[in-house]
């Protein structure tokens, strides 16, 4: 198992840095579209998505709305600010929801009006974020790959630290394997890695890092919600994973699940310091 998941890491790896500096903004949008599209799929399943119509008008509401921002993005530039201010909102709402709520909040038996909106929300603005940034001007590329070397390394410092002192669980209702060991393992590997970065590649003078670092500590925060959120709905659909495409990995959404919370957050972040600029 553990040689299938490092076969699978580094293809993955390899292809995702492809796509990040070898693709214009144009074709990175439809790359990640098509992984958007593949957890959309795997969403109609974990959330009893069952008469085929559902499924479909889901998918071809996803696209539709990933095509429309594409389209008229340019036209409209607020409607980046508009789509990333509500998932800031919706992130929000769904912390509190679940730090209040320790079982999590029934999905599956909401309506499917509501279920489709939230499956909006938790895909449509990552994949905004991500080609936003990959767009920026300045470090377009870099935000995109330090995000996920964030989400990426904030994992395996929480699955380390969780497995070598990990005794006090985070949501044990949620995702029993989660431990506030492992969060802080994980803010641990954060601190580090965005000190590294912003100072080695982003020339980050010593006063920007004092706001740059806590920044990074709510992205990860936000990546946790994530996290949770996702394994809040394949508990409640009874399954270990979202899906069987990354072999040892599971399906997109078990890889992109903090990312679902992190990256609008990250560009939302962004784009309010340029702002402020």
């Amino acid at each position: 198992m553990l040689k299938q998941r490092l076969i699978t890491a580094t293809i993955l790896s390899i292809l995702i840095i492809w796509a990040v500096f070898g693709l214009s903004n144009d074709y990175f949008a439809i790359f990640f579209g098509v992984f958007i599209i593949a957890a959309g799929n795997e969403w109609t399943q974990l959330t009893n998505m069952k008469a085929r119509w559902q499924r479909v008008f889901f998918l071809l509401l996803l696209l539709m709305a990933m095509i429309m921002l594409w389209r008229f993005n340019d036209i409209y530039p607020w409607l980046t600010d508009l789509i990333l201010s509500i998932a800031v909102v919706w992130w929000i709402l769904c912390a509190m929801l679940l730090i209040i709520k320790s079982r999590g909040f029934k999905l599956a038996s909401q309506p499917f009006f509501l279920v489709s909106l939230v499956g909006l929300l938790v895909l449509l603005p990552p994949w905004l974020a991500l080609v936003s940034l990959h767009a920026s001007e300045s470090h377009g590329p870099a935000f995109v790959i330090f995000l996920m070397l964030l989400t990426s390394f904030a994992d395996i410092g929480a699955f380390f630290a969780g497995r070598r002192w990990g005794s006090k669980k985070l949501s044990p209702h949620i995702s029993p394997a989660k431990t506030w060991e492992g969060v802080w393992g994980a803010a641990t590997v954060v601190v580090i890695l965005s000190v590294v970065v912003g100072t080695l590649f982003f020339d980050l003078t010593v006063k920007h890092l004092l706001m740059f670092v806590p920044f990074c500590i709510v992205i990860l925060f936000f990546a946790v919600i994530g996290d949770l959120f996702e394994s809040m709905v394949k508990r409640q659909a009874q399954v270990k994973d979202s899906g069987q495409l990354f072999p040892g990995h599971g399906g997109v959404l078990d890889r992109i699940d903090s990312l679902t919370a992190a990256a609008p957050i990250f560009a939302a972040g962004l784009l309010v310091q340029e702002m402020m600029n």
